[in-house]
Protein backbone atom coordinates (compact mmCIF):
# COMPACT_ATOMS: atom_id res chain seq x y z
CA UNK A 1 0.00 0.00 0.00
CA UNK A 2 2.83 2.43 0.74
CA UNK A 3 4.27 1.79 -2.72
CA UNK A 4 0.83 2.43 -4.25
CA UNK A 5 0.50 5.63 -2.24
CA UNK A 6 3.87 6.87 -3.48
CA UNK A 7 2.73 6.31 -7.06
CA UNK A 8 -0.53 8.25 -7.03
CA UNK A 9 0.26 10.88 -4.38
CA UNK A 10 1.66 13.42 -6.93
CA UNK A 11 -1.69 13.52 -8.65
CA UNK A 12 -4.05 14.15 -5.76
CA UNK A 13 -4.23 17.92 -5.49
CA UNK A 14 -6.65 19.41 -7.97
CA UNK A 15 -5.57 17.30 -10.96
CA UNK A 16 -6.24 14.03 -12.67
CA UNK A 17 -4.29 13.61 -15.92
CA UNK A 18 -6.30 13.73 -19.10
CA UNK A 19 -7.06 10.31 -20.45
CA UNK A 20 -9.19 8.97 -23.26
CA UNK A 21 -11.84 6.79 -21.67
CA UNK A 22 -13.37 4.18 -23.90
CA UNK A 23 -16.60 4.30 -21.94
CA UNK A 24 -19.51 2.73 -23.79
CA UNK A 25 -22.83 3.96 -22.42
CA UNK A 26 -25.75 2.19 -24.05
CA UNK A 27 -29.07 3.76 -24.84
CA UNK A 28 -31.70 1.07 -24.26
CA UNK A 29 -33.27 -0.43 -27.30
CA UNK A 30 -36.91 0.21 -28.10
CA UNK A 31 -38.98 -2.93 -28.66
CA UNK A 32 -41.26 -3.32 -31.66
CA UNK A 33 -44.20 -5.55 -32.56
CA UNK A 34 -45.05 -6.69 -36.06
CA UNK A 35 -43.87 -4.82 -39.11
CA UNK A 36 -44.66 -1.29 -37.98
CA UNK A 37 -43.53 0.38 -34.79
CA UNK A 38 -44.15 3.98 -33.90
CA UNK A 39 -42.46 5.33 -30.80
CA UNK A 40 -43.65 8.48 -29.05
CA UNK A 41 -40.84 9.86 -26.90
CA UNK A 42 -41.97 12.18 -24.12
CA UNK A 43 -40.13 15.29 -22.94
CA UNK A 44 -37.41 13.33 -21.16
CA UNK A 45 -36.93 11.03 -24.18
CA UNK A 46 -36.32 8.18 -21.77
CA UNK A 47 -36.09 4.64 -23.05
CA UNK A 48 -38.51 1.90 -22.15
CA UNK A 49 -37.91 -0.07 -18.93
CA UNK A 50 -35.35 2.26 -17.41
CA UNK A 51 -33.17 0.37 -14.95
CA UNK A 52 -30.36 1.32 -12.59
CA UNK A 53 -27.83 0.68 -15.36
CA UNK A 54 -29.84 2.08 -18.28
CA UNK A 55 -30.78 5.64 -17.45
CA UNK A 56 -29.33 7.49 -20.43
CA UNK A 57 -31.75 9.62 -22.40
CA UNK A 58 -31.50 10.36 -26.10
CA UNK A 59 -31.96 14.10 -25.93
CA UNK A 60 -31.44 17.20 -23.77
CA UNK A 61 -33.08 17.34 -20.34
CA UNK A 62 -34.74 20.73 -19.70
CA UNK A 63 -35.89 19.76 -16.20
CA UNK A 64 -39.06 21.11 -14.65
CA UNK A 65 -39.51 24.42 -16.45
CA UNK A 66 -42.14 25.56 -13.95
CA UNK A 67 -39.46 25.58 -11.21
CA UNK A 68 -37.13 28.03 -12.94
CA UNK A 69 -38.91 31.17 -11.76
CA UNK A 70 -39.41 30.05 -8.16
CA UNK A 71 -35.81 28.85 -7.89
CA UNK A 72 -34.49 32.19 -9.08
CA UNK A 73 -36.81 34.17 -6.80
CA UNK A 74 -35.71 32.01 -3.89
CA UNK A 75 -32.07 32.77 -4.71
CA UNK A 76 -32.71 36.51 -5.01
CA UNK A 77 -34.05 36.48 -1.44
CA UNK A 78 -30.69 35.19 -0.18
CA UNK A 79 -28.03 37.81 0.50
CA UNK A 80 -24.86 37.15 -1.52
CA UNK A 81 -22.94 40.45 -1.34
CA UNK A 82 -20.26 40.71 -3.99
CA UNK A 83 -21.72 37.90 -6.10
CA UNK A 84 -24.35 37.71 -8.81
CA UNK A 85 -27.67 36.30 -7.59
CA UNK A 86 -27.85 32.79 -9.04
CA UNK A 87 -28.11 29.28 -7.65
CA UNK A 88 -24.36 28.83 -8.14
CA UNK A 89 -22.79 32.10 -9.21
CA UNK A 90 -19.70 31.24 -7.15
CA UNK A 91 -17.42 28.22 -7.27
CA UNK A 92 -18.95 26.99 -3.98
CA UNK A 93 -22.14 28.99 -3.33
CA UNK A 94 -20.74 32.12 -1.64
CA UNK A 95 -17.77 33.82 0.03
CA UNK A 96 -17.84 31.26 2.84
CA UNK A 97 -17.80 28.48 0.24
CA UNK A 98 -20.61 26.94 2.27
CA UNK A 99 -21.70 24.45 -0.38
CA UNK A 100 -25.33 24.73 0.80
CA UNK A 101 -27.89 25.36 -1.96
CA UNK A 102 -31.30 25.95 -0.32
CA UNK A 103 -32.94 26.95 -3.62
CA UNK A 104 -31.98 23.82 -5.57
CA UNK A 105 -34.81 21.32 -6.09
CA UNK A 106 -34.92 17.54 -5.77
CA UNK A 107 -37.52 16.15 -8.20
CA UNK A 108 -37.21 12.62 -6.88
CA UNK A 109 -39.09 10.93 -4.07
CA UNK A 110 -37.76 10.73 -0.51
CA UNK A 111 -39.86 7.66 0.24
CA UNK A 112 -40.00 5.64 -2.98
CA UNK A 113 -37.52 4.36 -5.58
CA UNK A 114 -36.02 6.88 -7.99
CA UNK A 115 -34.32 6.84 -11.37
CA UNK A 116 -31.75 9.38 -12.54
CA UNK A 117 -32.14 10.43 -16.16
CA UNK A 118 -28.79 11.28 -17.71
CA UNK A 119 -27.85 13.18 -20.84
CA UNK A 120 -24.35 13.67 -22.24
CA UNK A 121 -24.07 17.30 -23.29
CA UNK A 122 -23.12 18.46 -26.75
CA UNK A 123 -19.48 19.39 -27.22
CA UNK A 124 -16.14 18.52 -25.66
CA UNK A 125 -14.68 20.45 -22.74
CA UNK A 126 -11.16 19.22 -21.94
CA UNK A 127 -10.35 19.13 -18.23
CA UNK A 128 -13.66 20.77 -17.31
CA UNK A 129 -13.63 21.55 -13.59
CA UNK A 130 -16.42 23.86 -12.38
CA UNK A 131 -19.84 25.00 -13.57
CA UNK A 132 -21.59 28.30 -12.74
CA UNK A 133 -24.94 29.85 -13.66
CA UNK A 134 -26.12 33.45 -13.82
CA UNK A 135 -29.74 32.30 -13.85
CA UNK A 136 -31.85 29.79 -15.77
CA UNK A 137 -30.53 30.93 -19.16
CA UNK A 138 -26.80 31.26 -18.60
CA UNK A 139 -24.29 28.52 -17.80
CA UNK A 140 -20.49 28.75 -17.74
CA UNK A 141 -17.68 26.24 -17.36
CA UNK A 142 -13.97 26.52 -16.66
CA UNK A 143 -11.46 23.99 -17.94
CA UNK A 144 -7.98 23.47 -19.24
CA UNK A 145 -6.54 23.71 -15.73
CA UNK A 146 -5.50 20.14 -14.96
CA UNK A 147 -2.36 20.24 -17.00
CA UNK A 148 -0.17 17.18 -17.47
CA UNK A 149 2.78 17.24 -15.09
CA UNK A 150 5.38 17.15 -17.86
CA UNK A 151 5.56 17.54 -21.62
CA UNK A 152 3.11 19.51 -23.78
CA UNK A 153 -0.03 20.67 -21.98
CA UNK A 154 -3.51 21.28 -23.27
CA UNK A 155 -4.22 24.97 -23.89
CA UNK A 156 -5.89 26.68 -21.01
CA UNK A 157 -7.28 27.71 -18.72
CA UNK A 158 -10.38 28.68 -20.66
CA UNK A 159 -13.87 29.85 -19.81
CA UNK A 160 -16.84 28.80 -21.94
CA UNK A 161 -20.51 29.67 -22.03
CA UNK A 162 -22.73 26.72 -22.83
CA UNK A 163 -26.42 26.28 -23.55
CA UNK A 164 -27.97 25.44 -20.15
CA UNK A 165 -30.13 22.64 -21.60
CA UNK A 166 -28.17 21.05 -24.44
CA UNK A 167 -24.67 21.91 -23.19
CA UNK A 168 -23.70 23.13 -26.66
CA UNK A 169 -20.97 25.76 -26.64
CA UNK A 170 -21.94 29.41 -27.14
CA UNK A 171 -18.43 30.86 -26.81
CA UNK A 172 -15.03 29.85 -25.45
CA UNK A 173 -12.24 32.21 -24.37
CA UNK A 174 -8.74 30.85 -23.90
CA UNK A 175 -6.61 32.77 -21.43
CA UNK A 176 -3.25 30.94 -21.44
CA UNK A 177 -1.11 28.36 -23.19
CA UNK A 178 1.57 26.81 -21.01
CA UNK A 179 3.43 25.58 -24.09
CA UNK A 180 4.16 29.18 -25.05
CA UNK A 181 4.61 31.03 -21.77
CA UNK A 182 6.83 29.95 -18.89
CA UNK A 183 4.06 29.98 -16.28
CA UNK A 184 2.57 27.61 -13.75
CA UNK A 185 -0.67 26.15 -15.14
CA UNK A 186 -2.63 25.04 -12.09
CA UNK A 187 -6.20 24.89 -10.87
CA UNK A 188 -8.54 27.89 -11.06
CA UNK A 189 -12.09 28.68 -10.05
CA UNK A 190 -15.00 30.60 -11.52
CA UNK A 191 -17.07 33.42 -10.01
CA UNK A 192 -19.63 35.91 -11.31
CA UNK A 193 -19.46 39.41 -9.82
CA UNK A 194 -22.46 41.40 -8.63
CA UNK A 195 -22.35 43.49 -11.83
CA UNK A 196 -22.53 40.35 -13.97
CA UNK A 197 -18.93 40.23 -15.15
CA UNK A 198 -16.96 37.02 -14.82
CA UNK A 199 -13.76 37.44 -12.80
CA UNK A 200 -10.99 34.95 -13.43
CA UNK A 201 -7.47 34.66 -12.05
CA UNK A 202 -4.69 32.27 -13.06
CA UNK A 203 -0.92 32.13 -12.51
CA UNK A 204 0.00 35.83 -12.02
CA UNK A 205 -2.84 37.28 -14.12
CA UNK A 206 -6.45 38.36 -13.71
CA UNK A 207 -9.20 39.27 -16.20
CA UNK A 208 -12.80 40.42 -16.37
CA UNK A 209 -14.93 38.73 -19.05
CA UNK A 210 -18.25 39.79 -20.54
CA UNK A 211 -20.57 36.92 -19.76
CA UNK A 212 -22.68 37.48 -22.88
CA UNK A 213 -19.83 37.33 -25.40
CA UNK A 214 -16.71 36.08 -23.61
CA UNK A 215 -14.90 39.26 -24.60
CA UNK A 216 -12.06 40.28 -22.29
CA UNK A 217 -13.12 43.58 -20.72
CA UNK A 218 -9.95 44.18 -18.78
CA UNK A 219 -6.85 42.18 -17.86
CA UNK A 220 -3.62 42.79 -16.01
CA UNK A 221 -0.54 41.13 -14.62
CA UNK A 222 -0.35 40.85 -10.85
CA UNK A 223 2.57 41.43 -8.50
CA UNK A 224 4.24 38.57 -6.67
CA UNK A 225 5.25 40.01 -3.29
CA UNK A 226 7.54 37.93 -1.15
CA UNK A 227 9.99 35.27 -2.28
CA UNK A 228 7.88 33.59 -4.99
CA UNK A 229 8.68 34.42 -8.62
CA UNK A 230 5.89 34.94 -11.19
CA UNK A 231 6.66 31.63 -12.96
CA UNK A 232 5.87 29.69 -9.76
CA UNK A 233 2.80 31.53 -8.55
CA UNK A 234 -0.87 30.69 -9.14
CA UNK A 235 -3.53 33.08 -7.83
CA UNK A 236 -6.16 30.36 -7.83
CA UNK A 237 -7.81 31.19 -4.53
CA UNK A 238 -10.25 33.94 -5.47
CA UNK A 239 -13.00 35.00 -3.07
CA UNK A 240 -15.13 38.14 -3.04
CA UNK A 241 -15.52 40.18 0.15
CA UNK A 242 -18.93 41.61 1.12
CA UNK A 243 -17.90 45.09 -0.09
CA UNK A 244 -17.10 43.60 -3.51
CA UNK A 245 -13.32 43.60 -3.16
CA UNK A 246 -11.59 40.64 -4.78
CA UNK A 247 -9.37 38.75 -2.34
CA UNK A 248 -6.67 36.62 -3.98
CA UNK A 249 -4.25 34.20 -2.41
CA UNK A 250 -1.79 32.08 -4.31
CA UNK A 251 -0.87 28.45 -4.26
CA UNK A 252 2.83 28.20 -5.05
CA UNK A 253 4.90 25.78 -7.05
CA UNK A 254 8.34 25.33 -5.46
CA UNK A 255 11.03 27.38 -7.16
CA UNK A 256 12.98 25.62 -9.93
CA UNK A 257 10.10 23.16 -10.41
CA UNK A 258 9.02 22.69 -14.03
CA UNK A 259 6.04 20.42 -13.43
CA UNK A 260 2.53 21.63 -14.16
CA UNK A 261 -0.82 21.02 -12.50
CA UNK A 262 -1.00 18.98 -9.33
CA UNK A 263 2.47 17.59 -9.92
CA UNK A 264 3.81 21.11 -9.50
CA UNK A 265 2.28 21.24 -6.03
CA UNK A 266 3.19 17.77 -4.80
CA UNK A 267 5.94 16.03 -6.78
CA UNK A 268 8.26 19.02 -6.33
CA UNK A 269 7.21 19.70 -2.75
CA UNK A 270 9.47 19.68 0.27
CA UNK A 271 7.84 16.49 1.54
CA UNK A 272 8.82 14.83 -1.77
CA UNK A 273 12.43 15.95 -1.44
CA UNK A 274 12.08 19.26 -3.24
CA UNK A 275 12.97 22.77 -2.09
CA UNK A 276 11.21 24.57 0.74
CA UNK A 277 7.80 25.91 -0.25
CA UNK A 278 7.63 29.68 -0.07
CA UNK A 279 4.93 31.70 1.76
CA UNK A 280 1.78 32.65 -0.14
CA UNK A 281 1.00 36.27 -1.01
CA UNK A 282 -2.44 37.85 -0.55
CA UNK A 283 -3.82 40.60 -2.80
CA UNK A 284 -6.89 42.86 -2.43
CA UNK A 285 -8.18 44.09 -5.81
CA UNK A 286 -10.76 46.57 -7.08
CA UNK A 287 -13.45 44.55 -8.95
CA UNK A 288 -13.97 47.27 -11.60
CA UNK A 289 -10.47 48.52 -12.37
CA UNK A 290 -8.42 45.50 -11.17
CA UNK A 291 -6.23 47.96 -9.26
CA UNK A 292 -4.32 46.31 -6.43
CA UNK A 293 -5.39 47.97 -3.18
CA UNK A 294 -3.00 46.11 -0.90
CA UNK A 295 -0.74 43.07 -0.65
CA UNK A 296 0.45 40.89 2.20
CA UNK A 297 2.72 37.86 2.52
CA UNK A 298 1.34 35.06 4.71
CA UNK A 299 3.59 33.19 7.16
CA UNK A 300 3.30 29.92 5.20
CA UNK A 301 2.25 28.40 1.90
CA UNK A 302 -1.14 26.85 1.26
CA UNK A 303 -2.72 25.04 -1.67
CA UNK A 304 -6.33 25.24 -0.42
CA UNK A 305 -8.93 28.03 -0.74
CA UNK A 306 -9.74 30.74 1.77
CA UNK A 307 -13.18 31.58 3.14
CA UNK A 308 -14.56 34.99 4.08
CA UNK A 309 -17.03 35.43 6.96
CA UNK A 310 -17.77 38.26 9.42
CA UNK A 311 -16.15 38.39 12.86
CA UNK A 312 -17.05 41.09 15.37
CA UNK A 313 -18.03 43.49 12.59
CA UNK A 314 -14.87 42.83 10.60
CA UNK A 315 -14.34 41.03 7.30
CA UNK A 316 -12.39 37.94 8.34
CA UNK A 317 -10.44 35.70 5.97
CA UNK A 318 -9.62 32.16 7.18
CA UNK A 319 -7.11 29.80 5.63
CA UNK A 320 -5.46 26.47 6.48
CA UNK A 321 -1.77 26.54 5.65
CA UNK A 322 0.94 23.89 5.79
CA UNK A 323 1.08 23.73 9.59
CA UNK A 324 -1.30 26.30 11.07
CA UNK A 325 -4.67 27.90 10.48
CA UNK A 326 -4.69 31.70 10.29
CA UNK A 327 -7.12 34.61 10.31
CA UNK A 328 -6.61 37.79 8.30
CA UNK A 329 -8.74 40.93 8.04
CA UNK A 330 -9.74 43.14 5.14
CA UNK A 331 -10.66 46.73 6.02
CA UNK A 332 -12.75 48.32 3.24
CA UNK A 333 -12.31 51.80 4.74
CA UNK A 334 -8.51 51.84 4.84
CA UNK A 335 -8.16 49.39 1.92
CA UNK A 336 -5.70 47.35 3.97
CA UNK A 337 -5.06 43.65 4.63
CA UNK A 338 -3.73 42.54 8.01
CA UNK A 339 -3.01 39.37 9.92
CA UNK A 340 -4.72 38.69 13.25
CA UNK A 341 -1.64 37.46 15.09
CA UNK A 342 -3.75 36.50 18.11
CA UNK A 343 -5.47 33.77 16.08
CA UNK A 344 -2.98 31.08 14.97
CA UNK A 345 -3.93 27.43 15.40
CA UNK A 346 -1.69 24.37 14.91
CA UNK A 347 -4.17 21.77 13.71
CA UNK A 348 -2.12 18.75 12.54
CA UNK A 349 -1.40 15.60 14.53
CA UNK A 350 1.75 13.55 13.96
CA UNK A 351 1.71 11.86 10.58
CA UNK A 352 -1.12 13.97 9.16
CA UNK A 353 -0.80 16.14 6.07
CA UNK A 354 -2.09 19.58 5.20
CA UNK A 355 -5.68 20.56 5.90
CA UNK A 356 -8.35 21.35 3.35
CA UNK A 357 -10.21 24.63 2.95
CA UNK A 358 -11.92 25.76 6.17
CA UNK A 359 -15.64 25.47 6.82
CA UNK A 360 -17.51 28.11 8.86
CA UNK A 361 -19.74 26.66 11.60
CA UNK A 362 -20.87 29.53 13.82
CA UNK A 363 -18.47 29.68 16.76
CA UNK A 364 -16.09 27.26 15.09
CA UNK A 365 -13.85 27.00 12.06
CA UNK A 366 -13.71 23.40 10.84
CA UNK A 367 -10.72 21.90 9.02
CA UNK A 368 -10.28 18.39 7.69
CA UNK A 369 -6.74 16.99 7.68
CA UNK A 370 -4.90 14.67 5.28
CA UNK A 371 -5.50 16.78 2.20
CA UNK A 372 -2.35 15.19 0.76
CA UNK A 373 -3.04 11.79 2.27
CA UNK A 374 -1.27 9.70 4.89
CA UNK A 375 -0.54 6.03 5.40
CA UNK A 376 0.43 6.54 9.06
CA UNK A 377 -2.34 8.70 10.56
CA UNK A 378 -6.11 8.81 10.07
CA UNK A 379 -7.87 12.00 8.98
CA UNK A 380 -9.38 14.27 11.62
CA UNK A 381 -12.07 16.92 11.76
CA UNK A 382 -10.61 19.81 13.73
CA UNK A 383 -12.81 22.51 15.31
CA UNK A 384 -11.08 25.81 16.20
CA UNK A 385 -12.99 28.37 18.27
CA UNK A 386 -13.33 31.74 16.54
CA UNK A 387 -12.79 33.62 19.82
CA UNK A 388 -9.87 31.55 21.10
CA UNK A 389 -7.54 29.79 18.68
CA UNK A 390 -6.11 27.70 21.53
CA UNK A 391 -9.54 26.09 22.01
CA UNK A 392 -9.16 23.22 19.56
CA UNK A 393 -11.29 20.06 19.48
CA UNK A 394 -10.27 17.08 17.33
CA UNK A 395 -12.46 14.19 16.19
CA UNK A 396 -11.60 11.12 14.10
CA UNK A 397 -14.84 10.17 12.35
CA UNK A 398 -13.39 6.92 10.96
CA UNK A 399 -11.17 5.95 13.90
CA UNK A 400 -7.47 5.11 13.64
CA UNK A 401 -5.81 3.58 10.60
CA UNK A 402 -5.38 -0.16 10.54
CA UNK A 403 -2.36 -1.87 8.98
CA UNK A 404 -2.30 -1.37 5.21
CA UNK A 405 -4.92 1.40 5.18
CA UNK A 406 -4.45 4.82 3.58
CA UNK A 407 -6.26 8.03 4.50
CA UNK A 408 -6.77 10.58 1.72
CA UNK A 409 -9.26 13.41 2.28
CA UNK A 410 -8.80 16.29 -0.20
CA UNK A 411 -12.29 17.86 -0.25
CA UNK A 412 -13.21 20.44 2.38
CA UNK A 413 -15.61 19.23 5.07
CA UNK A 414 -19.18 20.16 4.26
CA UNK A 415 -21.00 22.15 6.95
CA UNK A 416 -24.71 22.54 7.65
CA UNK A 417 -24.90 25.34 10.22
CA UNK A 418 -28.71 25.17 10.55
CA UNK A 419 -28.47 21.54 11.69
CA UNK A 420 -25.04 21.69 13.40
CA UNK A 421 -23.84 18.91 11.10
CA UNK A 422 -20.42 18.44 9.51
CA UNK A 423 -19.70 15.92 6.75
CA UNK A 424 -16.38 14.22 6.10
CA UNK A 425 -15.18 12.27 3.06
CA UNK A 426 -12.06 10.10 3.15
CA UNK A 427 -11.40 8.70 -0.32
CA UNK A 428 -8.47 6.58 0.82
CA UNK A 429 -10.62 4.74 3.35
CA UNK A 430 -13.67 4.87 1.06
CA UNK A 431 -16.08 6.26 3.67
CA UNK A 432 -18.34 9.26 4.32
CA UNK A 433 -19.47 10.38 7.79
CA UNK A 434 -22.18 12.65 9.15
CA UNK A 435 -21.00 14.33 12.36
CA UNK A 436 -22.91 16.43 14.90
CA UNK A 437 -21.13 19.49 16.30
CA UNK A 438 -21.97 20.86 19.76
CA UNK A 439 -21.78 24.64 19.35
CA UNK A 440 -21.17 25.18 23.07
CA UNK A 441 -18.20 22.86 23.47
CA UNK A 442 -16.99 21.98 19.97
CA UNK A 443 -17.40 18.32 20.84
CA UNK A 444 -18.25 16.17 17.82
CA UNK A 445 -20.13 12.88 17.54
CA UNK A 446 -20.30 10.67 14.46
CA UNK A 447 -23.97 10.04 13.68
CA UNK A 448 -23.50 7.79 10.66
CA UNK A 449 -20.91 6.40 8.26
CA UNK A 450 -21.36 4.77 4.85
CA UNK A 451 -19.04 3.03 2.43
CA UNK A 452 -18.51 5.48 -0.42
CA UNK A 453 -15.18 6.20 -2.11
CA UNK A 454 -15.18 9.82 -3.24
CA UNK A 455 -12.64 12.59 -3.67
CA UNK A 456 -15.20 15.31 -4.34
CA UNK A 457 -17.29 17.86 -2.43
CA UNK A 458 -20.62 16.96 -0.86
CA UNK A 459 -23.08 19.75 -1.72
CA UNK A 460 -26.16 20.07 0.49
CA UNK A 461 -29.51 21.38 -0.68
CA UNK A 462 -33.17 21.67 0.20
CA UNK A 463 -34.82 22.96 3.35
CA UNK A 464 -33.12 22.51 6.73
CA UNK A 465 -35.62 19.85 7.83
CA UNK A 466 -35.20 17.83 4.63
CA UNK A 467 -31.54 18.36 3.78
CA UNK A 468 -30.12 16.21 1.01
CA UNK A 469 -26.47 15.53 0.15
CA UNK A 470 -25.16 14.68 -3.29
CA UNK A 471 -21.71 13.31 -4.00
CA UNK A 472 -19.84 10.87 -6.21
CA UNK A 473 -19.24 7.18 -5.55
CA UNK A 474 -16.58 5.09 -7.23
CA UNK A 475 -17.39 1.82 -8.90
CA UNK A 476 -16.53 -0.67 -6.12
CA UNK A 477 -14.53 -2.76 -8.61
CA UNK A 478 -12.09 0.11 -9.26
CA UNK A 479 -8.59 -0.03 -7.81
CA UNK A 480 -7.44 2.97 -5.80
CA UNK A 481 -4.44 3.38 -8.10
CA UNK A 482 -6.85 4.39 -10.90
CA UNK A 483 -6.98 7.86 -9.32
CA UNK A 484 -3.76 8.70 -11.14
CA UNK A 485 -5.10 7.75 -14.57
CA UNK A 486 -8.82 8.46 -14.40
CA UNK A 487 -9.44 4.91 -15.61
CA UNK A 488 -12.48 4.19 -13.46
CA UNK A 489 -16.17 5.01 -13.40
CA UNK A 490 -18.28 6.63 -10.71
CA UNK A 491 -21.91 7.50 -10.08
CA UNK A 492 -23.81 10.41 -8.56
CA UNK A 493 -25.54 9.51 -5.31
CA UNK A 494 -28.20 11.54 -3.49
CA UNK A 495 -28.46 10.79 0.24
CA UNK A 496 -30.63 11.82 3.15
CA UNK A 497 -28.17 14.09 4.96
CA UNK A 498 -29.58 13.14 8.37
CA UNK A 499 -29.05 9.39 7.94
CA UNK A 500 -26.79 8.78 4.93
CA UNK A 501 -29.51 6.63 3.32
CA UNK A 502 -29.48 6.51 -0.49
CA UNK A 503 -32.34 8.31 -2.21
CA UNK A 504 -31.18 8.08 -5.83
CA UNK A 505 -28.14 7.00 -7.80
CA UNK A 506 -27.16 7.50 -11.41
CA UNK A 507 -25.49 5.25 -13.93
CA UNK A 508 -21.75 4.79 -13.62
CA UNK A 509 -20.15 7.56 -15.67
CA UNK A 510 -16.63 8.66 -16.61
CA UNK A 511 -15.07 10.07 -13.44
CA UNK A 512 -16.02 13.50 -12.21
CA UNK A 513 -13.17 16.01 -12.08
CA UNK A 514 -10.98 15.54 -9.03
CA UNK A 515 -12.00 17.68 -6.04
CA UNK A 516 -14.97 19.15 -7.95
CA UNK A 517 -18.68 18.94 -7.20
CA UNK A 518 -21.90 17.73 -8.74
CA UNK A 519 -23.43 21.14 -9.38
CA UNK A 520 -27.10 22.13 -9.01
CA UNK A 521 -28.69 23.96 -11.93
CA UNK A 522 -32.23 25.06 -12.63
CA UNK A 523 -35.28 22.85 -12.96
CA UNK A 524 -34.15 20.18 -10.49
CA UNK A 525 -31.15 19.20 -12.63
CA UNK A 526 -27.51 18.59 -11.75
CA UNK A 527 -24.29 18.78 -13.73
CA UNK A 528 -21.53 16.16 -13.63
CA UNK A 529 -18.27 17.65 -15.04
CA UNK A 530 -15.93 14.87 -16.17
CA UNK A 531 -12.50 16.39 -16.69
CA UNK A 532 -10.77 13.13 -17.66
CA UNK A 533 -13.26 12.48 -20.46
CA UNK A 534 -13.84 16.13 -21.40
CA UNK A 535 -17.58 15.62 -21.12
CA UNK A 536 -20.47 17.20 -19.24
CA UNK A 537 -23.50 15.21 -18.12
CA UNK A 538 -26.89 16.57 -17.08
CA UNK A 539 -28.65 14.52 -14.38
CA UNK A 540 -32.27 14.60 -13.24
CA UNK A 541 -33.54 12.38 -10.40
CA UNK A 542 -37.21 11.41 -10.74
CA UNK A 543 -39.55 8.94 -9.01
CA UNK A 544 -39.44 5.54 -10.67
CA UNK A 545 -43.24 5.58 -10.70
CA UNK A 546 -43.13 8.56 -13.07
CA UNK A 547 -41.20 6.60 -15.69
CA UNK A 548 -42.82 7.41 -19.04
CA UNK A 549 -44.54 4.64 -20.94
CA UNK A 550 -43.37 4.23 -24.53
CA UNK A 551 -46.30 3.87 -26.89
CA UNK A 552 -46.15 1.64 -29.97
CA UNK A 553 -48.48 0.70 -32.79
CA UNK A 554 -48.69 -2.90 -33.91
CA UNK A 555 -49.44 -4.70 -37.15
CA UNK A 556 -53.02 -4.30 -38.20
CA UNK A 557 -53.37 -0.82 -36.71
CA UNK A 558 -53.14 1.97 -39.20
CA UNK A 559 -54.36 5.48 -39.49
CA UNK A 560 -56.61 7.21 -42.07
Amino acid sequence: MKRLWSIFKPFIVGVVVVVALAALILVPGLSTKGDVAEVFLPLQEAAQSVTASEQMTVGPIPGDLSRYESEQKCQENISTPGYWSGINAAEMTDAARSGVYPCADFLGSQTEDNVVYTYKAEGTYPQVQYVNSDGPNGMFVVGGTSAASTGPVAPGPYVARIDPISGEQVWRTYLENGNVNDVFVGGTNLNILENGNIVFAWNYKIALLDRATGAIIKARNLPSPGPVTPRSINYKELTIAPDGTIILRSQNRPENCNQQGGGGLTACSQSAGGPEQKPSPFLAIDPDTLKVYDKLVAPEDSATPTIIVPYEGKIAIYTAMLKNAYRFFWDPETKKLSQDKSWVAPYLADGQTVGDAPTFMGDWIIIQTNGLGSDTAASSIVAINVDDASNIVTHKPFGDLEDGETSNAPPKPQGDLENDMVYSVDGGLGEIAGIHLDQATGKMETKWTVDDRSFEFQPLFGSADQRIMVTSKWNPDADLGALATGSYTAQAVWRDAATGDVLAESDFLPPISFNALITPVYGGRWVWPSGPSGSIYFLQPMPASSQPQVATTTEGKSGG
